[in-house]
């Protein structure tokens, strides 16, 4: 069990969405910023600026997202839906710039994995938080 998952779990506030899906997030959530900062320093190297601009955007929302995911006391159902369309986006964004230069660089098509399935993790708790 991951530190994330043992913390979601002990918390003393009722979470707001389904404990899994909410778990899986945030975890996709830190490692995406984690992947994305690699991305970026490699994109750097590889004299690629606007791919690292890209992946540092992504992994700044990613971060941020996943800190307030990570929040169930004084939960904000719009303030958690706005973050998780943003977040969903532009890991949309990052996926189809650096899928340009999977070809090329392995670390792109590794990022671009990545930022697929958290924007689909995002969509998934944003139609979770609907019903």
């Amino acid at each position: 069990m991951t530190s994330v998952a043992e913390l979601v779990r002990s918390s003393p506030t009722d979470l707001p969405v389904d404990e899994k899906l909410l778990i899986e997030t945030i975890e996709l959530l830190y490692d995406g910023a984690a992947t994305c900062t690699a991305c970026a320093d490699a994109c750097i190297a590889e004299n690629e600026p606007h791919c690292a601009a890209t992946c540092l955007n992504c992994a700044d929302i990613c971060f941020t997202t996943a800190r307030i995911l990570s929040r169930a006391t004084g939960f904000d159902a719009d303030t958690t839906r706005a973050v998780l369309t943003a977040c969903e986006q532009t890991c949309r964004t990052c996926a189809e710039h650096c899928e340009r230069h999977a070809e090329q660089y392995e670390h792109c098509r590794v990022c671009a994995e990545s930022c697929r399935r958290r924007a689909d993790a995002c969509h998934r708790l944003i139609d979770a938080l609907a019903a």
